[in-house]
């Protein structure tokens, strides 16, 4: 059986700055599966979504661990790619 190839599609904050903008890479996703290549879809949060949440973590607990940021963080990255499963 022959390989797929591969493709790595990067959906930055500036990618992903509403509904629309979703639906258009949720679209460059499928065009580049009916071209026959397995898709990687990278995202980022959605525009603004990290210093949105950056600020949260500043105003919930000036001193929170480095751990605890990061992980409230990344909500926007899971944000984001659960958006583009819908």
């Amino acid at each position: 059986m022959p390989r797929q190839p591969l493709i790595v599609l990067k959906f930055g904050g500036s990618a992903l700055l509403g509904a629309e903008h979703v639906r258009l890479a949720v679209h460059e996703i499928y065009r580049w599966r009916r071209e026959g290549y397995g898709v990687v879809a990278v995202v980022s949060a959605l525009a603004g979504r990290t210093d949105a949440l950056v600020g949260r973590c500043r105003d919930c607990s000036p001193d929170a661990s480095p751990y605890a940021v990061a992980s409230t963080l990344a909500l926007g990255e899971a944000e984001s790619a659960a958006l583009l499963g819908l």
